[in-house]
C-alpha cells in the first residue's frame, strides 16, 4: 500500500515537472523567439491585428523585364494558382493518345527454364536455367512464391509468372 502511494506520488511528481517543461518551452517560442519568423501574417496575428486576408501585400512582378520563357512560365503558375473547378461537373476524359503514352512499357518476361523441383525431405527446391531456388530466392528481378509438383510460381511487382517442367519426348 505504501510502495503504490510512493509510486502514484513520483507520477504526480513526473507529470508536473513535464508540463512546467512544456510551458516553458511554449513560453520561449511564443513571446521571446523571434528568428526565424515568417514576414507574413498568419491568421491568428491577423484577428488579433484587425487586418483581414484582403489587406495582405502581394509584391509586384515587372512583366515587361521578363524573358518571354519566364513571362510564359509565370502567367501558367499564376493559372494554375487560381484555377477553379466546379466541383459538380464531371471531370472531362482524359485524352487515350496522353494516357496511352504515360503508361510504362513492360519489360518483356525473360526466357525461364523450369528443369524439375524438389519437394521431399525440407524446404521445396526449384531448379530454374540450371540454379537452384528455394522459396524467396530470385532469378533475374523475379522472386519465387510458390513451389509445386512440376510448376513454380514467380512474381515481380504484380506480375506473376507460372513455369511447368518441360517434357522431353523420347522419340
Amino acid at each position: 500500500m505504501v510502495e503504490e502511494k510512493i509510486k502514484g506520488e513520483k507520477t504526480k511528481i513526473y507529470l508536473v515537472i513535464g508540463l512546467a517543461v512544456v510551458a516553458a518551452v511554449v513560453a520561449y517560442f511564443r513571446f521571446f523567439h523571434k528568428e526565424g519568423a515568417s514576414a507574413l501574417p498568419t491568421m491568428a496575428t491577423m484577428g488579433t491585428t484587425g487586418r483581414s486576408p484582403a489587406d495582405l501585400e502581394v509584391p509586384k512582378i515587372d512583366f515587361k523585364a521578363m524573358s518571354p520563357r519566364k513571362l510564359t512560365e509565370s502567367v501558367d503558375r499564376i493559372r494554375k494558382a487560381v484555377e477553379i473547378r466546379d466541383l459538380f461537373s464531371p471531370l472531362a476524359d482524359p485524352d487515350p493518345d496522353v494516357v496511352e503514352a504515360e503508361k510504362p512499357k513492360e519489360e518483356p518476361i525473360p526466357k525461364f527454364s523450369l528443369s524439375g523441383t524438389i519437394l521431399g525431405g525440407g524446404a521445396p527446391i526449384a531448379i530454374i536455367n540450371n540454379k537452384f531456388l528455394r522459396l524467396g530466392d530470385e532469378i533475374q528481378h523475379f522472386r519465387v512464391q510458390r513451389i509445386e509438383k512440376n510448376r513454380v510460381q514467380l512474381s515481380k511487382d504484380s506480375r506473376i509468372v507460372t513455369l511447368e517442367v518441360v517434357k522431353r519426348s523420347t522419340h
